[in-house]
């Protein structure tokens, strides 16, 4: 089980830029290995130019992490207490499975819940490379795991701007300017 994030950047300049660094990334796990065959991370496309998909598992083996605390979950990762009943005894929620979920907004900052991502949101991810190896061929693969993300600016997508209606006069012969002083005549009894 793992927690998932999709991004897109919509055609930006800055996410074309962040896309070509994962790129460089995978370059480097090519010449650093050298002579070892790495399965390249795939890169999923949208209608909307490529996508960023990284994600980070729930739990850890204890075997794999024997000196590491076995940690509460975040606020809103498991709300009605699934993830809780499906923990066994091997498996921990360990430091490295946590993922810091942050909002930056005129109203509210600091820590967030898992669910408060919507399509259109300005986000900030901070990633880490993981290289995994594979089978007993000499094979390894490398994953995106998400550490922290920031939904910055959120009011663009979720709390949009509702202009007041414009009103207009219909059936008067006199600018908008001359209200006023046509209504304070009709008070007077002019």
């Amino acid at each position: 089980m793992s927690q998932h994030i999709k991004i897109c950047g919509l055609q930006s300049t800055t996410f074309k830029e962040a896309m070509e660094k994962t790129q460089e990334v995978t370059d480097r796990f090519v010449d650093h290995l050298a002579g070892v065959k790495v399965v390249d991370l795939p890169r999923p496309n949208s209608v909307l130019g490529p996508v960023l998909s990284a994600s980070n598992r729930i739990f850890t083996a204890k075997d794999e992490c024997p000196t590491e605390q076995d940690n509460e979950f975040a606020e809103g990762l498991d709300p009605v207490g699934t993830l809780a009943k499906m923990k066994t005894q091997n498996l921990i929620h360990a430091p490295e499975n946590m993922v810091n979920i942050n909002v930056f907004e005129a109203a509210k900052s600091g820590n967030a819940v898992p669910g408060l991502f919507k399509v259109g949101d300005l986000v900030e991810l901070q990633v880490s490379f993981v290289a995994i190896h594979v089978s007993r061929e000499v094979k390894i693969t490398y994953k995106v795991c998400v550490q922290e993300a920031l939904a910055a600016r959120r009011e663009f997508a979720s709390q949009p701007k509702k202009e007041p209606a414009v009103r207009r006069k219909i059936g008067y012969f006199y600018a908008d300017e001359e209200e006023p002083s046509r209504i304070a005549k009709r008070h007077d009894g002019e």
